[in-house]
């Protein structure tokens, strides 16, 4: 039987080969991941109801893990778009990412920095600033997103393949390069960048295509950007044409669908009154079906 010293020295050397391990490889398989996935896809479906029950069943199966409070906080905030009393989540969406926030820092505390758990801070962060940014707190969304935006950078420095990290970065290159108003005012104060648009869009094309969490996030984004700052409404048809087929019950979608028919009928001359007539009826049936005032 090995002596105690000799099994010491096994884990010592055991733990050590276990740290040269690339971080994508410990991240992959997870038990949870299968639930956060359908989780995904249900909340973008604006299925809340089940999306809700299965953060619910996370948070109970895995305390420990800064995934379930983040996704439930995101269910929470998608499902406060596009309504008029979409505010009423704030608290259980500023709840649920501190604690997300605070998971993963013990997590460090306890196994070390991890590109994976950077990017979970980066993750909260990140949707923390969009939260703060709608409600017009700007001072507190920029310091939020500039904590946000070292902890993606971490993570692509530890793990260059983590395309999730390239939502994040890539959507905030995007918006600095636009020099939004909203951001003008403490520009000079906490010197931030002048953004990339170029490298944005790059970025949130990458994790478009091989993102594993924040693909849908970055898909979205992109018809998001490309008919409202691109104008392209060309492509940003196309690509909620695409969304819209995977997730029908999606009122965001629809209306963002319904101002695209609008686009191509107004800047191309397509005929599309029908389409546009169509689409609005789905957006004011959802809509009652749900008894939300948009």
């Amino acid at each position: 039987m090995a002596s105690y010293t000799e099994r010491l020295i096994a884990a010592v050397v055991a733990s050590a080969l276990l740290a040269l391990i690339p971080q994508r490889v410990l991240s992959q398989d997870t038990p949870w991941e299968p639930a956060i996935q359908r989780l995904i896809h249900l909340t973008f479906n604006e299925n809340f109801v089940t999306a809700h029950a299965i953060a619910d069943s996370l948070l109970s199966a895995h305390p420990r893990r800064p995934e379930p409070p983040f996704y439930k906080a995101t269910v929470y905030w998608r499902q406060g778009m596009n309504v008029r009393d979409g505010d009423k989540h704030d608290p259980e969406i500023l709840r649920y990412l501190g604690s997300s926030i605070e998971k993963t820092e013990r997590w460090i505390k306890l196994q070390g920095e991890s590109a994976e758990m950077f990017l979970w801070l980066g993750n909260a962060y990140g949707l923390r600033t969009g939260l703060r940014m709608v409600r017009k707190e700007v001072f507190k969304g920029v310091i939020d997103g500039i904590e946000g935006r070292e902890y993606l950078d971490e993570t692509i420095a530890i793990e260059p393949d983590a395309m999730d990290a390239n939502f994040g970065i890539g959507l905030s290159d995007y918006i600095l390069s636009h020099n939004p108003s909203i951001l003008r005012a403490v520009q000079r104060l906490f010197n931030l960048p002048s953004g990339d648009r170029e490298g944005g869009l790059r970025r949130l094309k990458e994790a478009a295509t091989r993102g594993r969490y924040n693909r849908l996030d970055a898909v979205s984004a992109l018809a998001y950007l490309e008919l409202y700052y691109e104008m392209d409404a060309v492509s940003a048809e196309e690509r909620l044409r695409g969304l819209l087929a995977h997730y029908p019950n999606s009122l965001d979608y629809r209306i963002r669908y319904a101002d695209t028919m609008l686009r191509l009928q107004m800047e191309h001359g397509r005929r599309l009154s029908k389409a546009m007539l169509d689409s609005t009826a789905s957006i004011r049936s959802i809509a009652f079906s749900r008894k939300w005032a948009l």
